[in-house]
């Protein structure tokens, strides 16, 4: 089997990626990228652009798909695309995947994020994230489910670039106070709740696994 192409960045950063998979690591796909991939290529997105004449168009997921290149999805662009190209025959995998499947997210707008174009340093919080550890926080009765969608809603009206951490946290701390906010941050743990780096690792470890079989 040839090696597989990964395309991260931004969700696993790819020195992550190399000590996860024996993998030909790439930047986040954007659009010709597939197109250049050879028939019978591994490709597993996890990040990817998100800019109208740089982000890959599903058209050419599918063109890649026919030609015998299987593709994988999660995290993020990976998972919007796994799920938009599901009948086509992209795989996805992950939290992300299947809360776009189920309709809690829809479109880029939970992904996105604004990055270090040099480092790929996120420097901002994608709100699926937030979702995530809201989501816990639901079921361990640290807030209710109706506050929960109130604060997603809420937060969605922030522009992309106020969505750092400081600005997400203030904001919560108005909706639901500031104390119970900071009670809530005690439960929530980053190396745990960052749901698109768990999405990518599940990713990376499905491969790695089917690749020692």
């Amino acid at each position: 089997m040839s090696t597989p192409v990964v395309f991260t960045g931004l969700s696993l950063s790819q020195e992550e990626a190399r000590t996860l998979l024996a993998a030909e690591v790439r930047p986040p796909v954007k659009r010709g990228d597939l197109d250049q991939l050879s028939d019978g290529t591994v490709a597993a997105i996890i990040d990817g652009e998100l800019g109208g004449d740089s982000a890959v168009p599903i058209d050419e997921i599918r063109r890649a798909l026919r030609r015998g290149v299987k593709i994988i999805g999660a995290a993020s662009v990976g998972a919007l695309r796994a799920y938009e190209a599901r009948e086509d025959g992209m795989v996805g995998l992950g939290w992300v995947y299947r809360a776009y499947c189920t309709g809690r997210i829809w479109g880029i707008d939970e992904i996105a994020v604004i990055y270090d174009p040099d480092s790929y340093r996120s420097l901002t919080i994608p709100l699926v994230n937030v979702r995530f550890c809201l989501e816990r926080l639901t079921a361990r009765r640290g807030i209710s489910a109706g506050e929960a969608d109130h604060a997603m809603a809420s937060l969605k009206q922030l522009s992309i670039g106020k969505r750092d951490r400081r600005n997400i946290v203030l904001h919560l701390a108005g909706l639901l106070g500031r104390e119970r906010v900071r009670k809530m941050l005690k439960l929530v743990r980053p190396a745990e709740d960052d749901v698109k780096k768990s999405d990518a690792y599940e990713l990376l470890r499905t491969l790695a696994k089917g690749s020692n079989n």
